[in-house]
């Protein structure tokens, strides 16, 4: 009589960002190697931790590429304002200017067209994205299928006894 195979040692997930949004909901993302913050979240806090430090450091904004970039740089200004790091007058221009790129957003395209027009999937994902639009049944061309007219013809039980022999 055969023993069970031992189950598969499965990876470890990598560490998560330790950081809890104003919703409460923890962010989530990978943390950084030797770090209990994402990349995100780190490059804040190293730089909350250099402003204590050195309050003179001026206001660096962003590249305003995207939503997320303008509400970055946002965020700064408020913070400088709040700080007395910025004149009322500096931060009106600079909300101004913010304000402005977030109009713009619809019609700016910062990718070269062809990034943007490639519709070329992986073929290595090709075989799932088919299998999950085939509610879970892979298409007759598919490796899938190929994969699951293969797994049919085994018999379990005998393919284990054959595996113990191997390894013994």
């Amino acid at each position: 009589m055969s023993s069970p195979l031992p189950a598969p040692k499965l990876p470890k997930a990598p560490p998560q960002c330790e950081h809890f949004k104003t919703n409460g909901v923890r962010c989530g993302s990978p943390a950084l190697r030797h770090r209990s913050l994402c990349f995100f979240h780190q490059r804040a806090a190293d730089l909350r931790a250099l402003r204590r430090e050195r309050p003179s450091v001026g206001l660096h904004l962003p590249l305003l590429e995207d939503a997320n970039a303008i509400q970055l740089a946002l965020q700064d200004v408020v913070h400088a304002v709040a700080e007395d790091r910025l004149d009322m007058r500096r931060a009106g221009l600079i909300l101004y200017g913010l304000n402005t790129a977030s109009a713009n957003l619809k019609r700016v395209e910062f990718e070269p067209r062809v990034l943007r027009e490639q519709e070329d999937i992986s073929p290595v994902l090709q075989p799932l994205i088919d299998f999950i639009l085939h509610d879970g049944r892979a298409p007759e061309d598919s490796t899938y299928a190929k994969l699951e007219r293969i797994a049919e013809g085994i018999d379990v039980k005998n393919a284990r006894e054959a595996a113990e022999k191997l390894r013994a």
